[in-house]
């Protein structure tokens, strides 16, 4: 894919625009280095993949290397961290990476722009909101009109479920990307943001740092049942190529997922997120509590022509059986 400066500027679309700014600077850094896949003596493959730090959306991906899922299935894993879905996707495309994390408003968005990417498990339940502060007057989603929200970056997932939840009952707002929890706790104490898109572990984390949040507004409906938070993707090419390596990362993930669900391995678990998020375990436990079922291993057409309309806003073309790696693990 080619970027220019007039695609950025002209694009209307603030999930393209931001997916196309992310890809310009990343592949002007990249230059023509090679990313080929590298294996030692023993045949273990070692892998980069984009990984989100400090949140419990790549739960699984922890798990899978604390647990040694990974080494089990003769993977060795260097991550690229990223504060949101456009820089991910933009250093898969740019060869950063050979799988990562992504989420349906910048993975179907490249997708609909013709980049030769494809998604593959474990797919995460939508875990998105719009909250504020305990002690913030607004209390109704009509409240937030016209009102300051923070996303973690312009055309990340987070500004598209907030605009479709806006939207639903006709509320216009503005989204300013802040990064991180920690920015959107500074920027909801400055007065900076009077709200904020954030996931279920959001509020033990705000909680943890002296502030209560409450939750004003959330998916419903289709979006709540069938709306897709995350995916892991790679390209056609690297799925073409390595289709070994692609599934043994599924092997490690299914593991990862059936890992997290066992009530058994609660108090594990309960560790492992209040030390990846950096919250006590009492705080961390009801995360748990939250989030253990949030992931899957298969997805059906119904779902995956869903999540393709309603980021694509019903003009994509992306049929499931070419899309989508099926019984990858």
């Amino acid at each position: 894919m080619n970027f220019n400066t007039a695609d950025i500027r002209m694009s209307t679309n603030p999930f393209v625009a931001a997916f196309l700014l992310t890809g310009l600077l990343l592949l002007t850094g990249c230059g023509s280095e090679s990313n080929a896949l590298e294996k030692d003596a023993d045949g273990i493959a070692t892998i980069s993949v984009g990984h989100t730090p400090d949140s419990t959306v790549t739960l699984p991906f922890e798990v899978a290397r604390r647990e040694g899922f990974f080494e089990s299935a003769k993977l060795r894993v260097n991550t690229v961290e990223a504060a949101g879905g456009p820089a991910h996707t933009a250093a898969l495309i740019g060869g950063s990476t050979q799988i990562s994390i992504g989420v349906p408003a910048n993975v179907l968005t490249a997708m609909g722009e013709g980049s030769p990417i494809v998604v593959l498990p474990p797919y995460g339940k939508l875990d998105l909101y719009i909250a504020v502060p305990e002690d913030s007057p607004i209390s109704t989603v009509e409240q937030l009109s016209g009102k300051k929200i923070g996303v973690s970056q312009r055309g990340a997932g987070g500004e598209k479920v907030a605009t479709t939840i806006l939207q639903a009952d006709g509320i216009e707002a503005t989204f300013i990307g802040v990064g991180d929890y920690a920015a959107h706790l500074a920027a909801l104490r400055a007065g900076a943001i009077d709200a904020a898109v954030v996931t279920s572990d959001a509020s033990g984390l705000f909680e943890v740092e002296g502030m209560k949040t409450r939750r004003v507004a959330g998916p419903a409906g289709e979006l709540k049942e069938l709306g897709l938070h995350t995916m892991y993707t790679t390209t056609r090419t690297f799925q073409q190529d390595e289709p070994d390596i692609v599934n043994a990362f599924c092997q490690s993930m299914k593991a990862a997922v059936e890992w997290i669900a066992d009530p058994q391995n609660k108090d594990s678990a309960v560790a492992i997120i209040a030390e990846i998020i950096n919250v006590p375990e009492p705080v961390a436990g009801p995360i748990w509590e939250q989030e253990h079922n949030y992931w899957r291993m298969q997805l059906d057409a119904a779902a995956w022509d869903y999540n393709v309309d309603w980021v694509l806003d019903g003009g994509g073309d992306l049929p499931f059986d070419s899309s989508v790696i099926q019984n990858c693990g």
